[in-house]
């Protein structure tokens, strides 16, 4: 029983994941092969509101954080926005912190507040449920601009966010944070740096333009601040966060060179720099969420815009890659590892968009279901026009030798029914038949067989003698 019914349920998913909104794709982009599954995407589910500006999930795909701004995308703001009048600070500046848990489907708000002009980045921890956040916000006393940075840690499994302390922060300095996240521990390497333009009076009397530059290091993990913020040499300007192959010691790398000290974060120790082996990027593991540029009609024209792909080696060409497209218009995937869901930000929504896994010989089945099941209802369509026209010329239908089927057009909705249809009936009165229902009045030929359809109006699918 479960082997016949299977197919049919799958087929009939496949026919109706119809691109009801711009972030569901055609139907036949909605599900691909890798391996010895196959996977089916589910019609997009949205798990905020507008205003998304960030987002990251867990690689197991059963938590994601996301910073929204509710109050960005308001009527008022947008009408502002188009003629160039000033937005209100107060709206645009409101920020909230949400989880959302992929098991129960519930959103939880973590924290709301203000973040002034801020611009927020979310990396997630592997192996954790927790994710850090990093901001860097604008405040202004008057005329002057005070750049303030804040580092907080969302607990989307615990359901909790809190600010992390940073160094004393000097608002006259320029300030960043750099982020590394070990591909396979739980931890993230932390820069802070401020630097200070001054002006120091040289030998000769003059005044010369002088950075001064101070750069903090710290390890974040699920449970905050591994240990102190230690200050680094102030010769060295850090620009990257390299790790080794097993993700469990971090270097450093800035200018002139490595940094002298590397940090072994299994043991939250400095241990001396090892060079060889670390990498700023890592290799891309596949399948994975990706972001392409497409064009897209738009009155009369053409628009770019990135949309979010599923990339994943071709069966056939290992070498080559193949991409499913998961929205049109998005930014910020995460893919599931187990390819279960992949999350994503199009239009300041977040969406996660689930996906069905089935072993590929049923989805293969499921598939060649579908297909005569299309072939079957097209023929039988074709039946009915031919029974509407014989009833229109005394129950008979002329034979097939010099018969136009563009005759038919009148009683088909859709002539296009007629594509790969052919006529086999030899001629005559229908109700002078001794055997209509195995007489054959055409049929669409198929995988494996063809769609025939009887004078009777019946339609059947026969299998090829190599096909039963």
């Amino acid at each position: 029983m479960r082997l016949c019914t299977v197919p049919i349920l799958i087929s009939v998913a496949l026919s109706s994941l119809a691109p009801s909104q711009q972030n569901a794709p055609t139907a036949q982009r909605d599900s691909f092969v890798y391996k010895d599954s196959a996977y089916m995407m589910m019609l997009p589910e949205p798990i905020s509101g507008s205003g998304v500006l960030a987002l990251a999930a867990s690689p197991q795909g059963d938590n994601a954080v996301f910073v929204r701004f509710p109050k960005l995308l308001t009527k008022r703001n947008i009408e502002a926005f188009a003629v160039g009048k000033q937005v209100s600070l107060q709206d645009a500046s409101f920020a909230e912190i949400y989880s959302y848990n992929a098991a129960s489907k519930n959103t939880t708000r973590l924290w709301s507040g203000n973040l002034e002009q801020g611009r927020m980045e979310l990396s997630w921890l592997p192996g954790s449920g927790c994710a850090v956040a990093t901001l860097s916000e604008m405040k202004f006393d008057g005329d002057q601009p005070k750049p303030t940075l804040r580092v907080g840690l969302i607990n989307a499994s615990g359901r909790s966010f809190r600010w992390l302390d940073l160094p004393a922060q000097n608002a006259e300095a320029w300030s960043q944070i750099i982020v590394g996240v070990s591909p396979t521990q739980s931890n993230a390497v932390v820069l802070f740096q401020q630097i200070e333009f001054k002006e120091e009076k040289a030998p000769d009397g003059k005044l010369m333009p002088v950075n001064l530059r101070r750069t903090f290091c710290n390890v974040a993990g699920p449970n905050g601040w591994a240990g102190q913020w230690e200050e680094m040499s102030r010769d060295f300007a850090p620009f990257g966060i390299a790790f080794n192959e097993k993700g469990d010691i971090a270097q450093i790398i800035g200018s002139p060179s490595w940094y002298p000290k590397g940090i072994n974060l299994s043991k939250m120790q400095w241990i001396p720099a090892q060079e060889e082996g670390f990498t700023l990027e890592r290799k891309p593991v596949y399948p994975m969420a990706d972001q392409q540029q497409i064009a897209i009609p738009f009155a009369n024209a053409r628009i770019s815009t990135s949309s979010v792909v599923i990339t994943f080696p071709n069966p056939e060409k290992p070498k080559e890659m193949e991409s499913k497209v998961v929205a049109i218009e998005g930014e910020q995937a995460t893919l599931a590892q187990d390819l279960s869901s992949v999350f994503y930000v199009s239009r300041g929504v977040a969406y996660v968009r689930e996906i069905a896994q089935i072993p590929k010989k049923v989805y293969e089945d499921a598939l060649l279901a579908a297909e005569r099941a299309k072939l079957l209802s097209q023929v039988k369509q074709v039946g009915m026009a031919l029974m509407m026209m014989a009833n229109d010329y005394d129950d008979t239908l002329p034979g097939a030798n010099g018969f136009n089927l563009s005759s038919v057009d009148p009683y088909l909705r859709n002539n296009q029914l007629l594509n790969g249809f052919v006529y086999t009936f030899s001629g005559g009165n229908l109700t002078d038949l001794k055997d209509p229902a195995g007489t054959v009045l055409g049929y669409v030929e198929g995988p494996g067989g063809r769609a025939e359809v009887y004078a009777d109006g019946h339609a059947k699918w026969v299998n090829n003698p190599k096909n039963p």
